[in-house]
């Protein structure tokens, strides 16, 4: 019998024939709760993270003024090592220039006051070597040693006594010609006949002074025999 049927014949009608099944009423109730208890954690996380959030930017607030303090430390370090490089650099000038003044107006005026002492010494002194000259006196050796004991002196303050034997080069860096010998041998043209007064360097290039010396100079036989500054020299064979 259908519904029609049943309502003209009076029958009551089956009113669970339209309500929805229990299951699908159970779904929709655990749907607003699921909805319910999602907004409920989003609007607890959010009261959460706010602290956090804010704690984030303080920490990041305090990363970014460490990073600034440790760009200027660096800065100030550098500061410090340019000023600590321009120190260095000015007490080596300094020390340089100590130096320069003590070896200038300390040691070269001393030991240039013992240059005349050192030329009556090689005056003294004959020419020839030891070899040729064995017959010494004791005032002899007595310069002699003295000698040996002033250049010693010279030496500690790193100053060479420069003096050259007959037939040696010529060297424009530490000799100075002063008279020309005539020779007839080629060969020692331009050579050294006589050192006529010593010569002093220091440090190995500064000269204190120049060797003053006499050189040969080249003359054919027969040819007139010359001398320059009124030095008097005998002519080699």
């Amino acid at each position: 019998m259908t519904d029609q049927q049943r309502e003209r014949n009076g029958s009551p009608l089956d009113s669970t024939a339209h309500d929805p099944p229990a299951g699908a009423l159970m779904l929709q109730c655990l749907q607003v709760v699921a909805g319910y208890l999602a907004a409920e954690v989003s609007r607890a996380c959010e009261r959460q993270m706010a602290p956090l959030q804010s704690k984030a930017r303080h920490l990041s607030t305090t990363v970014q003024n460490i990073l600034n303090t440790q760009v200027a430390m660096n800065r100030k370090i550098e500061v410090l090592g340019l000023q600590n490089h321009l120190l260095e650099a000015a007490g080596e000038e300094q020390a340089r220039l100590a130096e320069e003044h003590y070896q200038q107006h300390i040691v070269e005026p001393m030991v240039r006051s013992l240059f005349p002492a050192l030329d009556v010494i090689d005056r003294a002194l004959p020419r020839q070597p030891r070899e040729e000259n064995p017959a010494d006196s004791p005032l002899h050796n007595v310069v002699e040693h003295l000698q040996i004991h002033l250049a010693q002196f010279l030496a500690c303050y790193d100053i060479r006594v420069v003096r050259h034997r007959p037939h040696a080069s010529f060297d424009p860096k530490t000799m100075k010609p002063v008279a020309f010998t005539p020779c007839h041998d080629p060969a020692l043209d331009g050579r050294v006949a006589e050192s006529l007064q010593s010569g002093f360097v220091r440090d190995g290039n500064t000269v204190l002074r120049f060797e003053s010396v006499a050189l040969y100079r080249h003359e054919p036989s027969g040819s007139t025999q010359t001398h320059e500054k009124g030095e008097d020299h005998a002519a080699c064979n």
